[in-house]
């Protein structure tokens, strides 16, 4: 009997230790942000500016906050505009549209994932779409101390983009994704992407530190019993 009440706090501890990694709430909902640069003859110029924008208005469509149609940037094309067009019915400003969700990080937080997946995908060739990750530093200004990109295609299937975060406490995470290219003409079908956030996970979760402790008591308790 003393031994089946130790096994069952080994085992809650287990359980701790091994689930609860794929809770999405540890991030915020999902925000929009949009670089704007100069055209340079289809290319990307330089660096224009940079707001918040709503996630329809860049494209990005969601009825659940984690499966997104990203389509490139139409609501921006004005013919009648010189600023948005190019005279010939194309756009004439290299848009960078982020889709992400963001979670300040802790003290103790030593790993973050993003499980993702690529679902229907006819996006333009002249459009490139990125999953990211990145932090962001508040007391430094907002500058990235870090970030790494997967590129997708019609072949990613699922994938994971992972980052130690091992001493970047206080600072902001963001997962998300990035589509590039001129702002579209809407009478054209630029084609889309449509990609899941399976799951985001910051490791060790704070609320799980705490049932760590929960556990490692309820383990020494038990043993304390079965030594009596």
């Amino acid at each position: 009997m003393k031994s089946s009440r130790l096994l069952t706090a080994i085992a809650v501890a287990g359980f701790v230790c091994a689930g609860a990694f794929a809770d999405m709430s540890q991030f915020g909902a999902s925000a929009g942000y949009m670089n704007v640069f100069d055209n340079n003859a289809g290319a990307q110029g330089g660096f224009l500016w940079g707001s918040g924008w709503g996630i329809a208005d860049l494209q990005a469509i969601t009825s659940d906050d984690a499966t997104f149609e990203l389509l490139p940037n139409t609501n921006a094309y004005n013919d009648t505009d010189p600023y948005w067009s190019d005279g010939f019915g194309d756009g004439n400003k290299w848009m960078e549209a982020n889709v992400y969700r963001e979670h300040t990080l802790l003290a103790g937080e030593t790993s973050a994932t993003m499980e993702y997946s690529v679902g229907a995908f006819d996006l333009d060739s002249r459009y490139t779409l990125q999953a990211f990750v990145k932090t962001l530093d508040p007391n430094a200004g907002w500058a990235t101390t870090y970030s790494d990109y997967q590129t997708i295609d019609a072949a990613a299937g699922t994938v994971s983009l992972t980052m130690d975060t091992t001493g970047y406490d206080g600072q902001i995470l963001q997962f998300g994704f990035v589509m590039n290219g001129l702002n579209a003409n809407p009478a054209t079908d630029w084609g889309s992407a449509t990609v899941t956030m399976e799951t985001l996970d910051v490791i060790p979760e704070p609320a799980t530190i705490g049932l760590l402790g929960a556990a490692g008591v309820a383990m020494l308790a038990a043993r304390r019993r079965l030594r009596k």
